[in-house]
């Protein structure tokens, strides 16, 4: 095309170039006028003018040094025309990023309307976190996630744990630890959400099913941070399962003393910020009690799985957690955590035959707690045949109120990682045990943790500054597992991450009327993380009981158990 124009322009030029010789011929046969020179002029001065508008057709290309002869366009002519249109493109696409860059400038200098670009949302796939989609300013994000957890285990207990006054039969077997299924996301770049449905145990709560976090908040106010409404991480304790996300546990269960003292979800409200540079956190909730402090810190007989609903009078809880990073180097390779929290619950009306009571009678508060593995999810009644009993128990301490105060300490140190917690639960104003009338005071019971893990593939851990906690799904291998043959027929593999983890947890809820007993436990694990979205766990623990008092429901038998289990988790 660009050669037919320039053939066209050279037929232009020929024919203005006759046109001045024949003006020329003619003005020999006499001599020429002054009129005739100054038209002559004229003449030349449009045709120059019609040349550059036949130019600005060809969109400012550069006109060839010389034109070839018509019918010599050959693969010389071909490759003139096709570097000036690569040229021409290049031009245009230069112009086209300049633009872009200016416009980036601009919004960085000045700003942009938040939801002002809606019509060019990229969906992707995260490799750490699955199915996004997302505006070009971020100020609109969608993650669409999922997980299931599947546990198969096997116990081992004496007999005397299997009859009377033990916590009878443990059961092997296999089930779904967690099935769930959620939506998180930002809009108007300040609202945030968070939808988790729990199908684990969806049937033991007909009308609403179980949930998981399930909540919408507002963020990156000045001085306030953050607030959620709905059904929140109540601020306490650091590991999985607590402010820290189940889906990425070092062990398959959470420790025995969180079990007992701490609620791991209610619904409420939470509040909190990161601030110094996020070398620091703070947060605090007030949240009604969904399942309380009957049976274990979160386990009221026949509440059921937790649904977001609290309807009883009096169950208020209120929980603050604050957290600092004195040593954060290396982007957070190598980084030490230090945390505490407290909480403040008031005490629980226990059951009637027709379920809880809602107002008058006596309050009470119950502190047990499981063995770090489980043979069913729990006391939900639609899973099993499986165990439910607790191995160590208070049973029913009458009070007014009952507090818990937590530390935390979390050192990462490259591949290695050591973690440990500590706790105090006091009982205010006791006077009644397990039906039996006490002088009025107050009962304390201790609990708390440390354990190492040891990354043997050289990744570390990682941290969530903005929350003050252990990032979740946060241990992203160097090389994915795969084992597949090459082109050649030879094996080729890559191992994914590898990781070696102890932990000795202690329990203690003998505190003078109240004999609940004493758990120690010792767990050894081997985790392979194949990829980012897959995790096999191995783990044994050993667990023994002792210290068993009279008024214990567990009855008066000590022992030790020991168990193996095998988690099998996909989390996108």
């Amino acid at each position: 095309m660009l050669q037919g124009v320039w053939q066209r322009l050279r037929h232009c030029a020929m024919a203005g170039s006759l046109a001045v010789l024949f003006a020329a011929s003619g003005a020999r046969a006499e001599e020429p006028s002054a009129s005739d020179i100054k038209e002559l002029k004229a003449r030349l001065e449009a045709l120059e003018k019609q040349n550059q508008q036949l130019q600005g057709l060809l969109g400012g290309v550069p006109r060839p040094t010389a034109l070839e002869p018509e019918g010599t366009e050959g693969a010389d002519g071909d490759a003139k025309v096709k570097k000036i249109v690569e040229d021409y493109l290049k031009g245009q696409d230069k112009k086209k990023k300049d633009a872009d860059e200016e416009k980036k400038l601009k919004e960085k200098c000045e700003g942009y309307d938040v939801g002002s670009d809606l019509d060019h949302f990229r969906v992707f796939w995260d490799p750490a976190n699955g199915l996004n989609c997302e505006s070009p300013h971020k100020d609109f994000r969608l993650h669409i996630g999922g997980r299931f957890q599947e546990d198969a285990v096997w116990w081992r207990e004496p007999g005397a744990m299997r009859g009377a006054g033990g916590v009878s039969n443990l059961e092997d077997g296999t089930f779904f630890r967690r099935i769930r299924m959620n939506l998180d996301g930002v809009a108007w770049e300040v609202m945030e959400f968070n939808f988790e449905y729990a199908f684990e145990n969806f049937g033991n709560n007909t009308g609403i099913g179980e949930l998981d976090e399930f909540w919408v908040g507002i963020k990156d106010m000045p001085i306030i941070g953050t607030v959620r409404i709905g059904h929140i991480k109540v601020a306490e304790g650091l590991e999985g399962d607590m402010v820290s996300s189940s889906k990425d546990m070092t062990f398959m269960e959470r420790a025995a003393y969180t079990d007992a003292f701490y609620e791991n979800f209610a619904p409420g409200v939470w509040m909190g910020n990161h601030i110094l540079c996020d070398r620091a956190t703070w947060a605090t909730c007030a949240y009604k009690q969904e399942q309380g402090t009957i049976s274990g810190a979160g386990n009221d007989p026949g509440a059921g799985a937790p649904n977001g609903a609290a309807i009883v009078d009096n169950d208020w809880g209120f929980s603050g957690r604050i957290t600092a990073l004195p040593v954060y180097e290396h982007e957070g390779r190598c980084l030490i955590h230090l945390g505490a929290s407290a909480t403040y619950r008031s005490a629980l009306f226990t059951e009637t035959a027709g379920g809880p009571t809602n107002s008058g009678g006596q309050t009470f508060v119950d502190f047990s707690a499981r063995p770090e593995m489980r043979d069913t999810i729990g006391n939900y009644k639609n899973v099993g045949p499986g165990n439910s009993n607790r191995f160590v128990d208070t049973g029913l301490i009458q009070c007014n109120d009952n507090s818990v105060y937590g530390f935390e300490f979390l050192n990462i140190w490259g591949p290695l990682t050591v973690q440990a917690e500590y706790g105090i639960c006091v009982a205010d104003g006791v006077h009644n045990v397990n039906g039996v009338a006490v002088p009025t005071q107050n009962l304390g019971f201790t609990g708390g943790y440390i354990q190492g893990a040891y990354l043997l593939t050289g990744e570390h851990r990682l941290y969530d500054r903005r929350l003050g906690r252990l990032a979740t799904n946060g241990i992203r291998p160097h090389t994915p597992f795969w084992f597949v043959r090459d082109r050649d027929g030879n094996f080729c593999t890559g191992l994914g991450a590898w990781e070696l983890a102890a932990r000795y947890s202690y329990l203690n809820l003998n505190d003078g009327p109240a004999q609940g007993g004493i758990l120690g436990s010792t767990s050894l694990g081997v985790n392979w993380y194949l990829n980012n979205n897959l995790k096999i766990q191995f783990e044994y623990l050993n667990t023994n009981r002792s210290n068993i008092g009279p008024t214990s429901p567990a009855g008066a038998v000590g022992g030790t158990v020991n168990s193996f289990g095998i988690r099998t988790q996909i989390l996108f």
